[in-house]
């Protein structure tokens, strides 16, 4: 059974992707594998990568995707990142929230700071003019808090100051001697606290032993775990299909259009082409001088068979978005693409038996059977041109 953290998890990033790329066909758009934003903007700034970094300010609010995000300028606005790696430096005039691996918070945040991660560090130096709500595994908690830590943790440390009220759900707490808590403490483990000497606690101080601490830290370790595994699903196919629409873009965008077009054809092709390939491969490596052939075309068909979720992906996006504004230019094919891919990953994560099995066959029959059936269509338009009036 799946964890329910697990499925929210999952839910909430394909909904964060799908409205971060269907909103930023409207705004300030930035995507690619390494993406640098060291330019002044002046409206909300969406931008995903491999690696990404803002360096500048933003008069406006920041969503982020990418396998490693690091905002480190003046955000006059909010922040909403998910990313593998997380670093928050700089100046956030309103909130910050963050999804992730590792989530380091290193800034100025005049609002609340909600955070969902595997590790959270905050640096002696942050200062958080809201509240702190965590869910994590391992917490670090420096700096000041202007109001509550609330949220759930593993391992929690505190060694910053927090001018409210703690109340945390953790297997262990450890107050070290510069942690200082202004209002209540209230904790929720098995285990007494390791209050050392030098902390203070001006508030009450109350400890309860609940039965399900163990369960819902289970159920947290294995939702970032799945996370960190829909942020990789998303991001490779998404950075390789993006590669392949800036290199080969009509050919591209003629794959997608044979799966929106003529879908039972590239499915007839792709059931073919999914069938026969491995059989002739097998067929070919029998002689010891076809076995490096064989070898290449098992290599070219796997790689065909992952490039099938991108152009499945495009052609769904495709779908979308052309309802609502024509299909014209490159910015408007990676939107579709991105969400196309965001799509694939919530229907791939239906908690099914064999379901997104299935769905991976069914995108490769299509996929496969696109690239045949593309082809076919550029080469009859380039003997029609090239032939005689």
């Amino acid at each position: 059974m799946m964890p329910r953290h697990a499925r929210w998890v999952k839910l909430s990033l394909v909904f964060f992707c799908a409205v971060l790329l269907v909103s930023a066909l409207a705004f300030k758009l930035r995507g690619g594998i390494t993406v640098t934003v060291d330019e002044d903007i002046d409206e909300d700034l969406y931008v995903w990568g491999a690696a990404v970094s803002i360096d500048s300010t933003v008069n406006g609010d920041v969503y982020a995707a990418g396998g490693s995000v690091t905002v480190k300028g003046i955000i006059n606005g909010s922040v909403n990142v998910v990313g593998g790696t997380v670093n928050i430096r700089g100046q956030v005039t309103h909130s910050v929230r963050a999804v992730g691996g590792l989530v380091r918070i290193d800034a100025m945040v005049s609002g609340d700071v909600i955070a969902l991660s595997r590790d959270l560090k905050v640096a002696d130096t942050a200062q958080i003019g809201g509240e702190l709500y965590m869910v994590t595994t391992d917490a670090e908690i420096g700096g000041t808090i202007k109001e509550k830590l609330r949220g759930v943790a593993s391992d929690l440390i505190l060694f910053g100051k927090v001018e409210g009220d703690v109340d945390v759900n953790v297997e262990t707490l450890i107050l070290q001697p510069t942690a200082q808590i202004e209002g209540d403490l209230t904790y929720h483990s098995k285990d007494m606290a390791d209050i050392q000497s030098g902390s203070l606690v001006q508030g009450t101080i109350a400890r309860e032993r609940p039965a399900w601490v163990e369960r819902r830290i289970t159920g947290l370790v294995s939702a970032t775990s799945t996370l960190r595994d829909k942020i990789m699903a998303f991001l490779m196919p998404f950075i390789l299909g993006l590669v392949v629409l800036l290199i080969a873009f009509v050919r591209t965008t003629s794959m997608a259009e044979a799966v929106r077009r003529r879908p039972w054809p590239s499915l007839g092709w792709g059931a073919l082409i999914l069938v026969a390939t491995p059989i002739a491969a097998m067929m070919v490596a029998i002689t010891i001088v076809g076995i490096p052939l064989a070898l290449m075309t098992m290599i070219l068909y796997f790689m065909a068979l992952y490039l099938s979720q991108v152009f499945v992906g495009l052609a769904i996006g495709q779908l979308i978005i052309g309802r609502f504004r024509r299909l014209e230019g490159r910015a408007i094919m990676i939107g579709a693409l991105a969400l196309g891919l965001a799509l694939l990953i919530a229907i791939r994560s239906i908690p099914l038996p064999y379901f997104s099995l299935a769905i991976l066959g069914i995108t490769g029959l299509f996929g496969l059977g696109a690239i045949i059936v593309s082809e076919r269509k550029l080469r009859a338009e380039r003997r029609e041109v090239a032939s005689p009036e």
